[in-house]
């Protein structure tokens, strides 16, 4: 029998859901649990299981799943939530939310999620820090603008220094950590913190013929024709 699972993904908690056998249980969202989840899962015949993105808490039980060969994939959230309104589901619990991805995982087309290497995904959360912080600098200098006590100005500065001082830190990580990187693109004039952007964000770069390339970041024009 194959079977279709759906996997809620809270902090502290995974509901999992199995269709059509209607199997449902929980584990606890640690490492042991997800690796208990996964040595379950693989004793069953699953043709797809789907998670839906929550806010990262279900990166490292893709993890695991994906190494240990489950076709696991990641759903983002608006397709369940669309399927919800076309079954005229309207309660929202973790149990019905797991049900509602078992019965995606049947009836949506997925293909399991790549996960990125360790050394990529390391390279993307500094990245994704460097960024944040840079948001926060540059919030700081368009309020500097508009303070009035010098007092105030004096510690909004210091503030947007000590970010600067982290920022430099983090570039130099991140330079350090890309040369480790054999995905780094080497085209002439791109940036360092440019060319890890693009391998930890594109990892499949030199790996698509150019129109798929294109076609996966969007910038493939498709006709959107009617009546056909």
């Amino acid at each position: 029998m194959r079977r279709f699972v759906g996997i809620d993904v809270s902090k502290a908690e995974l509901v999992i859901h199995v269709l059509p056998d209607e199997q449902v249980w929980t584990q606890p969202n640690t490492p042991l649990g997800q690796r208990a989840l996964a040595q379950r899962l693989a004793e069953l015949d699953c043709e797809r299981i789907v998670l839906e993105a929550s806010g990262g808490y279900e990166h490292a039980l893709l993890r695991v799943l994906r190494e240990a060969g489950l076709p696991a994939a990641r759903m983002a959230a608006d397709r369940p939530r669309k399927l919800a309104q076309a079954l005229g589901l309207q309660a929202k619990t973790d149990a019905l939310d797991a049900r509602l991805l078992a019965i995606a995982a049947q009836h949506i087309p997925t293909t399991p999620t790549a996960v990125l290497p360790e050394h990529l995904q390391s390279l993307r959360e500094l990245l994704d820090l460097r960024a944040t912080l840079v948001g926060q600098r540059d919030a700081h200098r368009r309020r500097l603008e508009h303070i009035t006590s010098p007092e105030v100005q004096r510690r909004c500065r210091e503030v947007i220094a000590l970010l600067n001082q982290q920022i430099q830190v983090l570039a130099r990580q991140i330079a350090q950590q890309a040369k480790t990187c054999s995905t780094l693109p080497t085209v002439p004039g791109l940036g360092t913190i440019l060319r890890a952007v693009l391998a930890a964000r594109l990892p499949e770069l030199g790996t698509l013929p150019p129109r798929k390339l294109a076609a996966l970041v969007g910038l493939a024009p498709f006709n959107h024709d009617s009546g056909c």
